[in-house]
């Protein structure tokens, strides 16, 4: 479904911002608290059923030969990543920073799969590693772009990629301090990498790809006559995500507010649909001319 939403966009030069596979930040916290507490084995074997389920979907995507360089790359990360737990188990310290970097192999490996995907569909993806371009402060857990230095480094990778007519491919939640240390963005980190992304090319608009139509009145599992709303400000979003609603946090809205560029919200299983449109009041009606768009899948 992926591919088929990038190729019906390759004209307006897309950038990939992509998320870990459900359940693998969960789990590798999980096996980050297993090894932290001696519980080398458990750790390990979560580590596997993880490595197991990525090993599955490449063989489900790609060619042999495909599949075994990707095999090989995530191999690679993989054994990063037990000698991290092994680490852990060591030293049974477990903090912030410990956590940021253990959580950022899963969207390592996702981003990569996804690259590898569109290659194999006769796409021309560049799969970017966004710690080398996303820079932020120290604050592990929920750290902050520098805004200044991410942005320029954003246009000196990402520029020549879409000028030559790749589709660069980013995981998201993923950052690095100016020292290189891994940091994650926190709540809604895939989502505000969008935006940053976004921001820092100039996108046209940010698409926000879910399993649901767009920004719902209600929770539909509570009550089936909920509603999609097809346009909210970012005024209201904000309003709504700050009394509860499941909706983008205001957060993740922020690079999109400053450079007045919509968010959309949309539906992967359903990507015919018109979703719902995040605009700034003022930008109701203008015509936003841009030459990429950016979203997260």
């Amino acid at each position: 479904m992926a591919i088929g939403i990038v190729e019906g966009r390759l004209g307006a030069k897309p950038v990939l911002i992509i998320s870990a596979l459900a359940k693998v930040t969960d789990q590798l916290l999980e096996a980050g608290n297993a090894a932290a507490k001696g519980h080398l084995g458990s750790a390990l074997a979560t580590v596997r059923n993880i490595y197991v389920r990525h090993e599955e979907l490449a063989d489900s995507l790609l060619s042999a030969s495909a599949y075994g360089s990707l095999d090989r790359e995530l191999r690679g990360e993989f054994q990063a990543l037990e000698s991290f737990l092994h680490d852990l188990e060591t030293s049974r310290y477990f903090d912030l920073k410990a956590q940021d970097r253990l959580l950022s192999f899963g969207e390592c490996f996702s981003s990569k799969l996804v690259s590898w995907a569109l290659s194999e569909a006769g796409l021309q993806a560049a799969h970017v590693d966004a710690r080398t371009c996303i820079v932020t402060d120290a604050r592990h857990g929920q750290a902050s772009p520098l805004w200044d230095v991410t942005d320029q480094r954003l246009r000196d990778v990402l520029n020549p990629l879409l000028q030559s007519g790749s589709v660069p491919v980013l995981g998201g939640f993923i950052a690095s301090t100016m020292d290189g240390v891994p940091t994650t963005l926190g709540r809604g980190g895939s989502d505000f990498s969008a935006a940053i992304v976004g921001a820092a090319v100039g996108a046209s608009r940010v698409e926000i790809w879910t399993d649901v139509d767009g920004v719902m009145t209600t929770d539909p599992k509570i009550c089936s006559d909920a509603r999609v709303i097809r346009m909210l400000s970012f005024d209201e979003a904000a309003d709504l995500a700050h009394f509860g609603a499941k909706v983008l946090h205001p957060a993740t809205l922020a690079p999109a507010m400053r450079e007045n560029i919509p968010v959309y919200v949309l539906n992967s299983r359903q990507p015919e649909g018109h979703g719902t449109e995040i605009n700034p009041v003022a930008a109701r009606g203008r015509c936003c001319f841009a030459e990429y768009r950016v979203w997260s899948a």
